[in-house]
């Protein structure tokens, strides 16, 4: 691993941040990728430093949100103050100083980012946090001369390096500030948690569902018993009518060799597996119902 540290997760809080910066230290020299950037010394006063921070800043914006995704959530870092084997940290200066300094270069509707000045081992350590690109971004350009890259220019950030974007690479931001432009992202939270969906006396139904099967199937002439065509009492949890088969289908039971003994023991079998059946299509059906609806609310 070039950067020891777990990179499925954000790294966004100070202690967090800390870590990062003890990770750089045991990195391997040549180990910056498309997620990190790291310098051991620079003056944030100058105007070196500040270009160096906002191309840095430009490049990892400037990422597709598929390849950013594969680290660190999508966020981009930019250490000042240490690299492998060794930190220097930096001489701290008014963080409204520094930001003014990079809105020159990326500009105030550019791209959103932090800075963090992380203590470690007795130094102050600059972290730089880009947040993570979406669908629909921008393509986020350089608004003033910066070195030999002149304003206008779109700065995309790769493995260890941040230069000029190809066609290719230019073609690609493209088609994330075309994707889902129009659409809007929100999430939805449940404003009700505990929902009381089923009736109070569901028991005494199911009691009362379980008698009029158990009537139905141990009628004293069963085997030739007709089949009625209405339901039972509760037939919101017995389901639809049963259908009459007429006296032209005939019975709708045979004779069987059982005693009335084993006949009973099956069917108090049976009932016992009806009743957890009959139980669960009562809940499907109130959940089908207003009263048995989640309410949402919708935050952009």
């Amino acid at each position: 691993m070039a950067v020891p540290i777990d990179t499925s997760e954000p790294l966004l809080f100070n202690a967090d941040l800390a870590k990062l910066v003890g990770a750089v230290m045991k990195a391997d020299p040549h180990g910056e990728h498309d997620w990190i950037e790291w310098k051991r010394r620079l003056d944030l006063s100058t105007k070196n430093a500040q270009e160096h921070i906002a191309k840095h800043v430009l490049g990892f914006a400037n990422r597709t949100v598929q390849a950013a995704a594969l680290h660190m959530g999508g966020y981009g870092y930019i250490l000042i103050g240490v690299e492998p084997g060794s930190v220097t940290g930096v001489e701290t200066i008014d963080p409204a100083t520094l930001t003014n300094a990079i809105l020159r270069y990326v500009g105030p509707d550019g791209p959103r980012y932090n800075s963090e000045y992380v203590p470690f081992d007795g130094h102050h350590v600059l972290v730089v946090v880009v947040r993570s690109p979406k669908h629909g971004d921008p393509i986020h350009t350089l608004r003033h001369q910066l070195a030999q890259h002149r304003p206008g220019r779109v700065l995309v950030r790769r493995i260890g390096e941040t230069e000029e974007a190809s066609p290719s690479e230019h073609a690609a931001l493209v088609e994330r500030a075309k994707a889902n432009a129009n659409t809007i992202t929100v999430t939805a939270r449940v404003l009700h948690e505990t929902i009381d969906c089923l009736p109070a006396d569901l028991p005494q139904q199911l009691d009362a569902a379980i008698d009029a099967e158990r009537a139905l199937l141990m009628h004293p002439n069963r085997s030739t018993r007709p089949v009625p065509n209405q339901a039972p009492p509760s037939s919101w949890l017995a389901g639809p009518p049963r259908a009459s088969f007429g006296p032209a289908l005939g019975p709708r039971y045979e004779e069987d060799g059982r005693t009335e003994g084993e006949y009973a023991d099956e069917v108090e079998t049976y009932l016992e597996r009806l009743r957890p059946v009959l139980q669960q299509r009562a809940g499907n059906r109130q959940w089908r119902r207003p009263s048995g609806m989640l309410h949402l609310a919708l935050d952009k």
